[in-house]
Order: structure tokens, then sequence, then C-alpha cells
């Protein structure tokens, strides 16, 4: 499918490229009932030597183009659309940095919030927050976006908090070894576990995942480099839990909780992204509302 832009979309060439590092592709919040100033997605040139960014090209997506993943192989970028029904594929011209629309295909559910790769690169599984589900859709050859083949709701009792009115799911990562993905789920406390089949493209509940304490809210993990651990980020309550992790089973065993925030802050917060350096020794994650950057360090002996 030949790439094109979008119907009343612009892409904008902000300055002349000149193209030196690495290419960074930043997602924003775009609407007004997001309280939102993004306009679309940003194209950014990072320098190998000083690391700056410089703005190369926007595109003015009109509607949450909020969480991006690119396909390295295919030079595709994909996103997901905050509050909507759909995702969408862009051409990566590596050469400018522009980016032109493939397609958008629905995702079987309302509000994408993160989306991830399998390793084949034949589907791409969305996260579905709002109506509780995960969607997976199926991948042409040339990257473009098909229909969705599963819709699979997640189940599980709502946590105490006045934010866990649903099940949203809120992020979907693949495990290091690629037979099973995981699942944070804000809406039960609960972190699930799916076994990923790669040649159906078929996704089913692996076991009873791992729980965290009420309230917590459950947003986002990330792997050890090295070691069987997984860090889960806290929305609600602004912690990280340290979880083992059994690759042969799939299972995921709690450890220990810390907060993510000094003693006696008073300034509402919530936790959200989160960061495994990659000798495993640090850990970053950033709270919103207090605009901070917490730092831990992690010993794995």
């Amino acid at each position: 499918m030949r790439a094109t832009r979008p119907n009343g979309d612009t892409g904008t060439q902000t300055q002349r490229p000149s193209r030196s590092g690495r290419l960074a592709f930043v997602g924003s919040f775009t609407t007004r009932s997001r309280g939102a100033r993004g306009k679309g997605i940003s194209v950014y040139d990072v320098r190998t030597v000083g690391g700056r960014w410089s703005e190369i090209f926007r595109v003015e997506e009109p509607v949450n183009p909020s969480f991006l993943i690119a396909d390295p192989n295919r030079s595709i970028l994909y996103a997901v659309h905050g509050d909507e029904r759909h995702a969408s594929a862009y051409a990566i011209d590596r050469g400018t940095g522009e980016l032109y629309l493939i397609n958008r295909t629905r995702t079987g559910g309302l509000n994408g919030v993160h989306l991830s790769l399998d390793p084949t690169g034949q589907f791409l599984i969305v996260a579905n927050h709002d109506s509780g589900s995960l969607g997976v859709l199926a991948l042409a050859r040339d990257g473009s976006l098909g229909n969705a083949i599963q819709i699979l709701d997640l189940p599980g009792a709502l946590g105490p908090h006045r934010e866990q009115f649903s099940t949203q799911p809120h992020q979907v990562m693949f495990d290091p070894s690629a037979r099973f993905v995981i699942v944070p789920c804000k809406g039960t406390d609960r972190v699930f576990v799916l076994a990923f089949d790669a040649r159906r493209g078929r996704l089913s509940l692996h076991g009873d995942g791992a729980v965290m304490r009420p309230g917590a809210g459950p947003r986002h993990a990330a792997f050890h480099p090295g070691a069987p651990f997984l860090f889960v980020v806290n929305e609600i309550d602004s912690s990280i839990t340290v979880c083992g992790w059994d690759e042969s089973s799939g299972s995921i065993a709690p450890l220990g909780t810390a907060l993510c925030l000094p003693p006696n802050t008073s300034r509402a917060n919530t936790a959200s992204a989160i960061i495994v350096t990659r000798d495993g020794r640090h850990i970053y994650v950033s709270n919103r509302g207090d605009d901070s950057i917490a730092h831990f360090s992690f010993d794995a002996r």
C-alpha cells in the first residue's frame, strides 16, 4: 500500500533536515477535553554527540496520538489515539524524518493507551483502557494495519479506589522469551500474564498473574535486562513493586514495594512511566503532579 497523507492532516517540516544522529518520535494529547496543548506527532533528530534534540518534522494529528512504537525492520511507526477507537500506521522516511500515513484501523475497543509489536512482526497488540480489553491486529507484509483478529476482555474484581471504575489495562509488553504478554491492569490491582500463540496471533489468560496491594493501580512494568525480576509502577498510590519472574512457568511473585515520592509529600501525584537502565542497576519512575523523577538503585545479587 502506498503511503499517503491523511485527509485534513498536515505534515509540517519544522526545519531543514540535517540528519546526524538517531530519530526520536514523540506523541501527544491534542484535544480540548484533555486540556492539551500538543499538536500531534513530532519527529526529532537526536545528535549522537551531545544528545541535542532538534524537531525536524511534525504530523498535525487532530486526535491524541498518545503512544507510539516503531518497527525498525520496516521503517513504520504505529500510534494509538487516546479516547478514540483506532490505531494508525505511518511510513518513516529515514532520510528526512518525514512521516506519511499508510492507513488506520479499529482496535476493537475504546481509548487505546499502549501497543506492542510481536517479535515476528505479524501482529500488533493494543491495550484498550476504557473497554477493558486487548485487541490483536494483523499486520500485512508491508506493515499496514489489518483488522482485529481477536478481542480479549480481561476479568477480575475492581479495586477500592474511585478511579478504578473499570478493568483498565494500561500496558501490553512481551516478556524476554516472547512466549508471554504482561498486562498491568490499573482497575483490578492485578498484573495479568497471557500466553501468546505467535502462529495464530492469539492471546489466552495464563495462571493468576500477580495481585498488587488494594488501590495501587498498576500502570506500567519493565523487566530487568539480566536477572529474573519485573518492576511494576503503580499509578494511584505512586509506588513501585519489585517482583520475581519465572520465565519457565510464566509466573510473577511480588517481593516488595517502595514509594516513588519523599515522605510527607502533600502534592497530588500519579506515577506513570518506568525505565530500567541497560545494566539493570538503576530504575527511573516519572511522577505526574509532583513533576519529578524518582531514582532507585537495584542490586540483583
